[in-house]
């Protein structure tokens, strides 16, 4: 069991990847917000693509709605999932992600049975994550094909209950913050979105992320040490 952990933003998903075309070993995400196949934009599901034909795995397909996948619940379906592909004699790589599955899994004795590896990727400067930071979101709201993160958010928050889902979650949170700071609706920000508009989102959500992540840095340090 290799276990790959940062904050958001420091290159898990393609660090997976990469040690996924090297061994052949399936992938597993333990990102509870990449389970709503609904926010694939935003929660940074990697595209075909960028998986180059390495096989990843979600703990399940989760509407918005049903808000965001509780971490014990979370822990159950890994169990299973896990042994699913033990049957299949897979090597398995995990890579995430959520903190309070990271929690629930140091807690459970039950993965004491596994053989377990740690990578660990740091949080970086602050400059130095924006950096990094400033692509990701640049594609997310405005990616070469497909639907950007505001066309998500505005697809999702038509349901009153994923609306609230939404609002909590890093992110599209600010998208609401923004939308609601001009008196206006998601449709609406979606409809006047020029270029200064899109330099003010790419900042703020980056400036979100970066928050996030510093919290991330410490729950992680509070897990598996300095």
């Amino acid at each position: 069991m290799h276990l790959i952990i940062g904050p958001t933003t420091t290159g898990k998903t393609g660090r997976s990847v990469e040690l996924a075309q090297q061994t052949g070993a399936s992938v597993i995400s333990l990102d509870r917000i990449q389970c709503h196949s609904e926010l694939s934009v935003g929660s940074g599901r990697p595209s075909d693509t960028e998986l180059r034909a390495t096989r990843r795995y979600y703990l399940c397909d989760r509407p918005v709605a049903d808000g965001e996948l509780p971490a014990a619940q979370a822990n159950l379906l890994l169990h299973d999932l896990v042994e699913q592909l033990r049957r299949q004699n897979e090597q398995i790589i995990l890579e995430g992600g959520s903190m309070s599955l990271l929690a629930a899994i140091n807690a459970d004795a039950e993965w004491n049975q596994y053989e377990w590896t740690v990578e660990r990727l740091r949080l970086p400067t602050a400059n130095m994550f924006r950096a990094k930071a400033c692509t990701r979101v640049c594609e997310m709201l405005q990616p070469a094909v497909g639907p950007s993160m505001l066309d998500e958010a505005v697809a999702v928050s038509c349901d009153p209950d994923a609306s609230k889902v939404l609002r909590g979650i890093v992110g599209y949170r600010t998208l609401f913050k923004y939308a609601d700071h001009h008196d206006m609706s998601l449709t609406e920000l979606a409809r006047c979105c020029s270029a200064s508009v899109l330099d003010a989102l790419v900042d703020a959500i980056i400036a979100d992320f970066l928050a996030y992540a510093k919290v991330q840095e410490l729950t992680l340090r509070a897990l598996y040490g300095p």
